[in-house]
């Protein structure tokens, strides 16, 4: 498992990512807000680790805010990794978030908790 901190004073929050591969499923939960100052990160990861072939499981059931550059970086990456033959499944949590991602056609995974 790999972490990534990044703290974001202005907010008062901390972005964090976590990595874990399991078989051939890599799993990246993200914790925080996703925005302009964090979102390259988040990039950064999913281009890097999903290299490997696996499929990718983005969660995103513990992010309170996603907006701006945070956004737009799911939103490539999936398109992204669509192409090269990646899946990229996103987990998240009903509400504002959840109808962001469908609106702009990334499909994602609803959980209830």
């Amino acid at each position: 498992m790999t972490h990534r901190l990044v703290s974001d004073r202005q907010r008062g929050g901390v972005f964090r990512l976590s990595t874990v591969r399991d078989r051939n499923t890599l799993k990246i939960r993200v914790r925080g807000s996703l925005d302009t100052r964090t979102g390259h990160h988040l990039e950064d990861a999913l281009c890097q680790l999903s290299r490997s072939g696996d499929s990718v499981l983005l969660d995103l059931c513990a992010v309170r805010v996603l907006e701006g550059d945070g956004l737009d970086a799911v939103v490539r990456t999936h398109r992204q990794l669509n192409k090269s033959g990646v899946v990229l499944r996103v987990r998240t949590a009903a509400g504002p978030i959840e109808a962001s991602l469908s609106e702009r056609g990334v499909p994602t995974e609803v959980t209830t908790s």
